[in-house]
């Protein structure tokens, strides 16, 4: 029987945060051994790290936040999509074999192992946000750790991607996945009101699972 196929990455203390953003850490606040009856831990991250959810208000400070999303986005038919290792940013012409309409990117950070910051990932251009746009896609993943370059202050893919009403997934893990149709399962955690939210997403082999 096909199982599912976990594509987010482990959140522990060795996971690369973006430099300066602020890393996993879990301390014990009750302990079983120290006489509690229970035991109980604390958790300190950036909404942004590991496999995560951006919404507007990341870029935009009148833009929707984690409140406005619709979770029938984050749940149906899906594509993996692979990116030549070698490509600095994904163009249209990499997507004009895709039909899915929920696209997500398998590219050179699939190499890089999550516990070392790498500045060399594969960012999205906005002419591929307007090709999404016309083929209705409606949410886009990489397993890269932004869809902008690392040193981009304009942001624009950040603000394309907005304004064609795409969710973004980031931080995916999609190095043992092959290219093909999936059913992605990638429910973000409820967090009212903020910029992002952590994700645990899967896929599975038979893409007709869920509805579009």
């Amino acid at each position: 029987m096909a199982t599912w196929i976990d594509i987010s990455q482990s959140l522990h203390a060795d996971v690369a945060a973006w430099p300066g953003d602020v890393p996993f850490s879990r301390s014990t606040t009750l302990s079983i051994r120290d006489g509690d009856s229970v035991n109980c831990s604390a958790l300190q991250m950036s909404a942004h790290l590991g496999t995560h959810a951006d919404a507007p208000y990341h870029v935009d400070d009148a833009g929707a936040t984690t409140s406005g999303w619709n979770l029938d986005t984050f749940l149906g038919p899906a594509e993996v999509v692979a990116i030549p290792p070698d490509a600095a940013i994904i163009r249209p012409e990499h997507l004009n074999e895709t039909t899915a309409p929920r696209l997500l990117f398998k590219t050179v950070s699939s190499q890089h192992p999550a516990t070392r910051w790498s500045d060399a990932f594969t960012a999205v251009s906005v002419e591929a946000v307007s090709w999404m746009q016309r083929h209705d896609v409606c949410l886009m993943g990489t397993d890269a750790p932004s869809v902008d370059p690392s040193d981009s202050t304009e942001l624009a893919a950040h603000h394309a991607l907005n304004s064609a009403n795409i969710v973004n997934l980031e931080n995916l893990r999609l190095g043992a996945v092959e290219p093909g149709r999936y059913t992605l399962v990638a429910l973000p955690l409820r967090v009212p009101g903020a910029d992002a939210a952590p994700v645990r997403a899967v896929l599975h082999p038979n893409p007709t699972m869920l509805p579009l």
